[in-house]
């Protein structure tokens, strides 16, 4: 390994390091009830997800909805910016929304 590389490898392991400390701990809870055609639709897979940059993004919960269609979602990520919460709602209504419609949340 010549020494170009050594101090390249040795200033990315100090930004991972200085991103590791910089991170705090954020949350976010989510309720709502899953609805089509003005009725609840219960057993609906329901997940929350942090769109994330630089990485794959981060699924923080998932759940199905009670028998009245209501979910309450709960999760956290560390990160150094603001996370950026999304949902995404696995169903069968047949409605016009185009598969992987995301409920942005921010």
């Amino acid at each position: 390994m010549n020494f170009r590389m050594l101090k390249f490898a040795a200033f990315t392991l100090l930004v991972a390091m200085i991103g590791l400390t910089e991170a705090k701990m954020q949350n976010v809870t989510i309720r709502g009830v899953t609805v089509c055609d003005k009725h609840r639709m219960a057993e609906v897979v329901v997940e929350l997800w942090e769109k994330d940059t630089l990485d794959p993004n981060d699924k923080l919960a998932e759940m199905y909805t009670n028998r009245m269609g209501e979910f309450e979602l709960t999760g956290g990520d560390d990160e150094i910016t603001s996370i950026l919460p999304y949902l995404k709602i696995k169903h069968n209504c047949k409605v016009t929304i185009k598969p992987g419609y995301v409920i942005d949340l921010t």
